[in-house]
């Protein structure tokens, strides 16, 4: 009887996912009074990218490339968004000579990034992603680590004025991974016990996993202690440290921290730019959606927004490229999602009902790129052409939703989409992203 009930169950929960996603299909239908001149401007301003082809990508002028800051962003899940950071990587690399890759991690994931870019050991980049997959988070997939074995060895092709530099501006992530390297700094910098006791202590945080909020805590309260020690007293810590103070203390600096995400990501970009002299570069980076944009979203305002209002000589030399993805399958936190749509006994699931026209939310104004993209095709779209609808009105940047309010996003009511980001990529019916390990739950 039993196992009859939890057959009947099953049978009924995979019935009502069936009909959210018939449901979805049906109220994601374009509108049939979409407005002609939509149409008309992006088949002028259009084209399309070739995943491992030759991209010229013609759409990109010469104004384009004087640009100091480009930030392609996406919504985390999906698997051709990798494909494209690549390919856009390569083309500014190739095209000006851009190396410095602004990343979604901290100063200790990026250091030893850089070192896989630079030996080729794998051990790096997999303790990278194990960590991200450990804490189900998306970064922790298969197309991202896949995408870097692609950027190791286009590294190696390229002339040492042309390497690869990963700069990690997020808040500290991974913690036994900045222990270890805080550990490593010390031992670089011929550091001796007895000469200063906070840093005496480093070593004991090192024997114990800090994912626990148990022991997270107390190191948090210890890195805060270390902090005010190391600004009060810079000298005797530089004395110390020698030329490695400066890396030391930006991980202290990162972990101690109150500010917000957002706020620390500029503050961590600010310092790089300043400390390394960079007022010349060009940058790059491939980031979550809200990070990239240049305007507030739900009154609260993104990196790309604090950079573009701050008194860095490149705010007005920043570019913004949206990736938006269709008809596609995202991998999702099994937990995340409702009963019906989780694939049990997985960590994440391959979920259809998550992307950016779906039941579960929908960005306005992208049905009309389903006349305008080949089904399994990637288009790429400019929005400040002349005479562009996209300077008058907040399409492909608000959206909508359905199941949870928390998707839906409200912008600048005096603004427009180009106060927000410049181009537009719609890829349809990728696949998702593809988990980092065996996906089950142990």
């Amino acid at each position: 009887m039993k196992k009859a009930i939890v057959i009947i169950s099953n049978f009924l929960a995979n019935q009502l996912h069936l009909l959210l996603i018939i449901t979805a299909s049906l109220v994601c239908q374009p509108a049939t009074g979409q407005d002609s001149s939509y149409t008309s401007y992006l088949q002028k301003n259009g084209g399309t990218i070739s995943i491992g082809g030759n991209n010229d990508l013609t759409l990109f002028d010469d104004a384009f490339y004087k640009n100091q800051v480009f930030l392609l962003s996406e919504s985390h899940g999906y698997y051709k968004p990798h494909e494209v950071d690549f390919e856009l990587f390569k083309q500014l690399n190739k095209k000006t000579g851009l190396r410095y890759y602004l990343a979604e991690i901290d100063f200790s994931q990026a250091y030893y990034l850089n070192k896989y870019l630079t030996t080729g050991d794998e051990t790096f980049l997999k303790a990278i992603y194990q960590y991200w997959y450990n804490q189900q988070a998306q970064w922790g997939c298969k197309a991202g680590f896949e995408k870097w074995l692609k950027m190791y060895a286009y590294n190696k092709t390229l002339p040492a004025s042309k390497k690869i530099i990963v700069l990690g501006l997020d808040e500290a992530q991974d913690l036994n991974m900045n222990v270890q390297l805080m550990n490593e700094i010390l031992k670089k910098a011929g550091y001796k016990n007895g000469k200063d006791v906070q840093l005496d202590s480093l070593w004991i945080f090192a024997t114990i996993n800090l994912s626990a909020d148990s022991a997270r805590r107390p190191f948090i309260r210890y890195t805060r202690r270390l902090d005010t020690a190391m600004t009060q007293h810079a000298a005797t810590f530089k004395k110390l440290l020698k030329e490695n103070y400066f890396s030391f203390q930006y991980i202290i600096h990162n972990i101690a921290s109150k500010k917000g995400r957002e706020a620390k990501i500029f503050d961590n970009f600010n310092t790089y730019y300043n400390q390394y002299q960079l007022i010349n570069e060009k940058f790059y980076g491939f980031w979550g959606r809200f990070h990239a944009m240049q305007d507030s979203i739900n009154s609260a305002m993104p990196f790309a927004g604090l950079l573009k209002n701050s008194q860095l000589p490149l705010k007005n030399s920043i570019v913004s490229i949206s990736v938006f993805c269709t008809e596609s399958a995202s991998m999702i936190p099994t937990a995340y999602l409702p009963p019906m749509a989780q694939q049990k006994g997985t960590i994440y699931s391959n979920s259809p009902m998550v992307n950016d026209e779906s039941f579960v939310y929908q960005v306005k104004g992208i049905a009309i790129f389903k006349k305008l993209v080949p089904e399994n095709a990637i288009g790429i779209f400019k929005l400040t052409g002349e005479n562009s609808p996209y300077f008058k009105e907040l399409n492909l940047l608000e959206s909508t939703s359905g199941m949870d309010k928390t998707f839906e996003w409200k912008g600048n009511k005096s603004g427009a989409t180009t106060d927000y980001f410049q181009y537009a990529i719609i890829v349809r019916n990728s696949g998702w992203a593809v988990p980092y390990g065996d996906n089950k739950v142990k």
